[in-house]
């Protein structure tokens, strides 16, 4: 009987109140929303940023490549939003495609007349330096933009190997 009477007088406070209600839906709101943009793509800023750090990182990759193997290496830009490691085959004298094409997210590409600089101007030499091929220049050498950003990164090339990614 005394059990009876304790849930009888305090059966009110076997469900939520609406604040507390609210304040879980709040807390899962934000989390849903740090999740979106973590987790579903990019924002076009950092789309921007990743494109240039993976430029970045096939420039170092050919150099690493070139004084390993012995051979020219390059990266070969066959549009302003794709591009291809290559090396030169002695055997054949061509250019032979490493991996696959990488291409870059929608709406991120190269400005014109960085696309019309780099081409497949910029050759990695077996003693770890850059070449120029056609009258390119490493300054920069590249520049990434996105449609919609105001973000511009550019990577900087000079011959002696040094590679370098500013912000325009």
């Amino acid at each position: 009987m005394l059990f009876f009477k304790y849930r009888q007088k305090h059966n009110f406070h076997d469900a939520f109140s609406l604040v507390e209600v609210l304040i879980s839906l709040v807390i899962i709101g934000i989390l849903a929303a740090v999740y979106v943009g973590v987790f579903t793509g990019l924002s076009g800023d950092d789309k921007v940023d990743r494109i240039a750090q993976l430029i970045f990182n096939d420039l170092v990759n050919i150099r690493t490549k070139s004084l390993s193997y012995s051979k020219d290496y390059r990266i070969n830009f066959v549009s302003d939003d794709s591009w291809t490691v290559e090396y030169y085959d002695d055997d054949t004298t061509s250019w032979v495609q490493e991996g696959e094409t990488r291409l870059m997210d929608t709406e991120t590409y190269l400005t014109s007349s960085s696309y019309a600089n780099a081409g497949s101007n910029l050759q990695s030499t077996p003693r770890g330096l850059f070449e120029f091929q056609s009258g390119a220049s490493g300054n920069p050498y590249v520049t990434v933009t996105r449609d919609g950003s105001n973000k511009v990164k550019s990577l900087y090339v000079a011959v002696g190997g040094s590679i370098t990614i500013r912000s325009e």
